[in-house]
């Protein structure tokens, strides 16, 4: 008889410790759940200022660049506009609709209800993803796009006066230009050889460029590179008129250095 009462007590207490360690498991399940749904509550969808009006000028194979703006609006539709820098005056434009996926962290665009694109939401800036969610790492960086840039930056602008002369067509059709990139870089030409360097802009449109590295290609015909890189190098200020499509680079209160009219958009 004791026996059997020491065999029902232990089957009792191995009974209770199965069942506690049951109910600690469904508890801390629970717990793992709130946590994963609160990591899921705040995402780029609803914790970011992802609406307005992106650019970048991506890479081109046979091209200066590809001026590109993505326009994301609140009813879920897009509009990107694509502009072949050096190549075509012909601005492409395509409408589209776009959904988040990913839990609110990627954005999708769609044509005819076909994906055109996706898009990890950044910071103010949309990073394309490939077609299964991966980052396509170095590639990717060159083909971001941005928002709340300076006026100047990721526009191709091109040049109408250098250092007080009027800039007309050049022979071998290389237009004087200069462009800004939203990692600080810009390139140039002053219609023979190319031009880079980096560049900062501070408050109040003050602009400073650093050392300029210049290509250097023997140029038969006319040109204004020597000219494009001293102003430059001496600008100090820039200034934008007639609604952000006119540029003038300036020291102090002297005549503009350089002259630029947008093209594109």
């Amino acid at each position: 008889m004791p026996k059997t009462i020491f065999l029902i007590a232990i089957g009792l207490l191995l009974s209770c410790g199965t069942k506690k360690g049951a109910v600690n498991t469904l508890e801390e399940m629970k717990e793992s759940e709130t946590v994963l749904d609160k990591d899921q509550a705040h995402n780029s969808q609803n914790s970011l200022d992802w609406k307005g009006t992106y650019r970048g000028i991506l890479p081109c194979a046979d091209c200066i660049g590809i001026q590109t703006k993505l326009t994301l609006n609140d009813d879920s539709s897009y509009q990107v506009q694509s502009f072949y820098l050096g190549k075509s005056n012909e601005i492409n434009s395509k409408k589209g609709r776009y959904q988040f996926t990913d839990y609110g962290s990627t954005i999708v665009c769609r044509i005819n209800n076909k994906i055109v694109s996706r898009y990890k939401v950044e910071e103010n800036q949309l990073r394309p993803i490939g077609s299964h969610g991966e980052d396509q790492s170095e590639i990717a960086d060159r083909h971001i796009l941005r928002k709340n840039q300076s006026e100047i930056v990721d526009r191709y602008w091109v040049a109408t006066e250098i250092m007080g002369e009027s800039i007309k067509e050049i022979e071998n059709g290389r237009q004087p230009f200069v462009q800004f990139t939203s990692d600080n870089q810009f390139s140039a030409s002053g219609g023979c050889n190319s031009m880079f360097g980096t560049f900062k802009i501070e408050k109040k449109r003050f602009i400073q460029f650093g050392e300029i590295a210049m290509s250097e290609r023997a140029c038969q015909k006319k040109h204004y590179d020597m000219e494009l890189a001293s102003a430059l190098q001496k600008s100090r200020q820039f200034i934008l008129t007639e609604e952000g499509t006119k540029l003038q680079l300036i020291v102090g209160k002297a005549a503009p250095l350089a002259k630029f009219r947008l093209k594109g958009f």
